[in-house]
């Protein structure tokens, strides 16, 4: 399920983000995409990590926009 926040505090929103996710992570719940733009991403991952601990790479990742994109070509078996 697709999940929106939206609002003009940008950092109120990202703390929320993952606040959400590392409840979900304690919780062995799994399959959490973030999306973010690819100059956030590395920032991103660092933070979730922060939040989630050891194990958040189980449960959740962060993609941006091109890797999703590269993900969903190579699963449709396309090269493109």
């Amino acid at each position: 399920m697709l999940h929106l926040l939206l609002g003009t505090d940008w950092t109120a929103n990202r703390d929320e983000v993952m606040k959400r996710i590392a409840a979900d992570i304690a919780g062995r719940k799994g399959n959490r995409i973030l999306m973010v733009p690819e100059l956030i991403s590395h920032e991103t991952e660092r933070r979730l990590c922060a939040a989630g601990g050891d194990t958040a790479s189980r449960y959740a990742e962060v993609l941006s926009f091109t890797r999703l994109a590269r993900r969903v070509a190579d699963s449709m078996g396309s090269a493109a």
